[in-house]
């Protein structure tokens, strides 16, 4: 996938969600073997590029009704209850030896096409562990890499798992999202400068996506703060400035 964004666009950044650096681990064979095969559809078969309601019948991905380039507004909560996850240990995980040979050939595809990579951990209990921190922060170091983990600044971020989490702690919801997004654009703005394309005719579409993504975050949000009153929830009001900074994260793109 990575090499195919290469063949027709020039970034200047490339993130990498890091809990795929801990799949395919032994016992887990039937799960490898359908992500293998959803990438090379992807990747070989073009009715699978830009057709998800495709992938909802063949490879049992739910279809939502819309979405905001790639982002679904999921608004239910159920939150995540077991406590601190991210205990302190010098112990690491091992990463499977097929994440490392992938991870060679990101970093080889970055470097070849000039463009930083940054590792990223957005806050999951499902998915992240200290032990896994430990892992992917000495890997980043061995090679150079940035690795921004948000599970490590849960209060920085704002995350309340009892407003924030979709399915009890795997991933977040409306509300945490707009947290992640925010917190991320400020972080790109201040450590790489990404130009703000916002009023370029290039991007008309993307600023068009922009408005109608906000006006229905605004009443999605509104929504699950209704709900929230009703079960004696405290999810947070949002106002016009947390909005804007949102989207100026979302519209902080270098082609």
């Amino acid at each position: 996938m990575l090499e195919n964004a290469f063949a027709t666009q020039s970034p200047k950044l490339v993130i990498l969600e890091t809990n795929t650096m801990f799949r395919g681990r032994l016992g887990q064979e039937l799960t490898n073997l359908k992500e293998t095969l959803e990438e090379w559809a992807n990747n070989y078969i073009p009715i699978f590029q830009g057709h998800d309601i495709w992938k909802s019948f063949v490879m049992d991905k739910e279809y939502p009704e819309e979405n905001f380039k790639g982002f679904a507004l999921r608004c239910s909560i159920q939150a995540y209850e077991k406590g601190d996850y991210m205990l302190e240990t010098e112990q690491k995980e091992e990463m499977p030896p097929t994440v490392v040979n992938y991870m060679e050939n990101i970093i080889k595809l970055c470097e070849e096409n000039g463009a930083k990579l940054l590792l990223l951990g957005t806050p999951s209990p499902a998915n992240y562990n200290y032990r896994r921190h430990n892992s992917i922060d000495a890997y980043a170091k061995e090679h150079n890499l940035e690795y921004l983990d948000m599970n490590m600044k849960l209060k920085e971020v704002g995350i309340d798992w009892n407003t924030d989490a979709l399915d009890k702690g795997d991933h977040l919801n409306l509300s945490g999202a707009r947290k992640v997004t925010q917190y991320l654009g400020e972080f790109l703005d201040k450590e790489y400068g990404l130009p703000d394309h916002r009023g370029e005719r290039n991007y008309i579409a993307w600023q068009k996506e922009a408005e109608d993504y906000t006006e229905k975050m605004k009443k999605f949000l509104k929504v699950m703060r209704i709900n929230e009153d009703k079960t004696n929830g405290k999810l947070e009001k949002v106002d016009n400035s947390d909005i804007s900074a949102c989207m100026s994260g979302l519209l902080r793109i270098t082609i």
